[in-house]
C-alpha cells in the first residue's frame, strides 16, 4: 500500500492485493510504487520503507 500523510493521518492512494501471505519482494513493491510515483510526480515525495529480516 502507498499512503499520503496529511495532518498526521495516512490516506491510502494506491494498493495491490497479493495472492499470498507474507512479505513482498522487490518486484511486488515496484509494482505498487511505480504507478503511485507517476501519479504524484509533481509533488515532493518522501518514500519510507519497512524492512523485515527473519
Amino acid at each position: 500500500m502507498v499512503s499520503a500523510i496529511y495532518q498526521k493521518r495516512a490516506l491510502p492512494v494506491f494498493w495491490v492485493l497479493l495472492e499470498k501471505d507474507g512479505s513482498s519482494n522487490l518486484r511486488e513493491q515496484q509494482k505498487v510504487l511505480r504507478p503511485a510515483i507517476r501519479l504524484l510526480r509533481k509533488y515532493k515525495l518522501v518514500i519510507i520503507g519497512e524492512a523485515r529480516i527473519s
